[in-house]
């Protein structure tokens, strides 16, 4: 049966939303509200949370830049004298020990094996010793005119006397210089003597005669002795 409201518009009841349609909707609502304060009561925790551990950590950072700072300039420093020190021991290594090289040829002169001629060792000793170096061998050497180092970094030289008429106790003596190693190492070759026979001023002495020879030794470069 179809019923026709009759009444004026004003008159009639407008159509209400069940309540069930209304109690689903105010459920919904109620839901998605709980959702949206638990979601920013997480939200806002974990923040906070996360900017405590911020400022924490900022703190500790600012407290450790310093030290690490002071960690940097110690390496720094380590490891400029790490390089300095490796240049000392480099430069001391390369460089002569003249004392050293003065008491091996002491030594050379002294163990001299007694000669066929004499029945005595060398006997040689020395009037004069003059070393000289090259002051521009260090660093910016002088070079040669192909611009190649110089192959010698200075010279010995020694006026020797043998207390023998013999040439041949002196050609004993120079082959044992440089026979030795420790000695020679750091020498290119030692320049052929010209012995001259001289006689003794005090004719008591013996023998009569004497040979006063020079001694001449080129001291090689330091990049030439670094290469032997």
């Amino acid at each position: 049966m179809i019923r026709v409201n009759l009444l004026p518009a004003e008159y009639r009841r407008r159509d209400r939303t069940p309540l069930r349609v209304f109690g689903a909707l105010i459920a919904a609502v109620v839901a998605v509200c709980a959702c949206g304060f638990y979601y920013a009561d997480t939200f806002f925790g974990e923040l906070g949370s996360v900017e405590a551990r911020l400022a924490e950590v900022k703190s500790e950072l600012s407290g450790l830049l310093p030290q690490v700072k002071h960690h940097d300039s110690l390496v720094r420093e380590k490891d400029d004298y790490s390089a300095r020190a490796t240049t000392i021991h480099e430069i001391s290594k390369s460089r002569i020990s003249w004392t050293k090289k003065i008491d091996e040829l002491i030594d050379i002169t002294n163990a001299g094996e007694p000669r066929e001629e004499t029945g005595e060792g060398y006997l040689v000793w020395f009037g004069t010793l003059d070393i000289t170096q090259n002051v521009i061998e260090n660093a910016k050497k002088k070079k040669k005119k192909d611009g190649a180092e110089p192959d010698t970094a200075g010279n010995v030289r020694l006026q020797g006397m043998c207390a023998t008429e013999h040439a041949s106790s002196i050609v004993a003596f120079l082959t044992d210089l440089k026979s030795n190693e420790e000695f020679f190492r750091d020498f290119s070759h030692i320049e052929d003597p010209k012995a001259d026979l001289m006689e003794q001023e005090d004719q008591a002495l013996e023998p009569a005669h004497v040979m006063n020879f020079p001694i001449a030794m080129p001291v090689l470069s330091r990049a030439a002795r670094a290469a032997k």
